[in-house]
C-alpha cells in the first residue's frame, strides 16, 4: 500500500509499505489504524510453506531443516545440525492447506504446554522440565534437549528455550555458537 510520508524539514515523498504475513499467524495490514499483531506462535500450514517431517521427529522435539527441506530432530553436533528452527507441537501429520503433502505442527516463540513424561523421554529427567532453568538443543541425541550447554570439541550450543513449569517451555531459539571446550 502506498503511504506518504514527510520527512523532517523536507517536502512529502511516496513510500511503500510491504508487510509480508500469514493470515493462519498474523492479523492486520501494519498501518497505525491495523497493526500487524501477531495472533499465534504456530509455524504456518497455509500456501505451500508447511514443513514435512524427516525421520525420528516426535513431540517437543527441536528440529532443523535438512538439505531437502524436511525436518529433521535437531543435534548440536554441527552447525547444520544445531540450527533449530522449531519444535514439534502435535504427533499428527496433517495435509497442508495447498499441497496435501504431509506437514507438522510446530511453534517458533511462544509458551508449549506437554506433559512431564513427555519432557521426561526428552530430557532424561523424571519430573518434567525444572522452572527456570535453560534447555539447550542435545549435543548426543537427536531431538533432545538438556539444561547443560555442550562444551565439546565441533559441538555447538543452541538455546531452545526457558522452563517455566514442569510442563511448560516457553520458547526462544538461539543462534548456534560453537561451544568453547574440546
Amino acid at each position: 500500500m502506498a503511504d506518504t510520508v514527510k520527512l523532517t524539514g523536507g517536502s512529502p515523498v511516496q513510500s511503500e509499505v510491504l508487510v509480508n504475513s500469514d493470515p493462519d499467524c498474523c492479523e492486520g495490514d501494519g498501518s497505525i489504524s491495523h497493526p500487524l499483531r501477531v495472533t499465534s506462535t504456530l509455524g504456518p500450514r497455509s500456501k505451500g510453506v508447511g514443513i514435512s517431517p524427516g525421520t525420528g521427529l516426535s513431540v517437543g522435539m527441536p528440529f532443523y531443516i535438512d538439505s531437502s527441506g524436511l525436518a529433521q530432530p535437531a543435534k548440536g553436533d554441527s552447525l547444520v545440525h544445531a540450527t533449530a528452527v522449531g519444535i514439534v507441537t502435535t504427533a499428527q501429520v496433517i495435509p497442508d492447506r495447498d499441497t496435501g503433502r504431509g506437514v507438522i505442527d510446530y511453534a517458533i516463540l511462544g509458551v508449549i504446554t506437554q506433559t512431564p513424561a513427555t519432557w521426561n523421554g526428552l530430557t532424561g529427567g523424571s519430573s518434567g522440565l525444572t522452572p527456570g532453568a535453560t534447555y539447550y538443543v542435545d549435543a548426543s541425541t537427536a531431538g533432545h534437549l538438556t539444561t547443560m550447554a555442550p562444551s565439546g570439541g565441533g559441538q555447538f550450543v543452541t538455546k531452545v528455550g526457558v522452563a517455566i513449569s514442569s510442563t511448560a517451555l516457553l520458547v526462544q531459539f538461539g543462534t548456534p555458537v560453537a561451544a568453547s571446550g574440546g
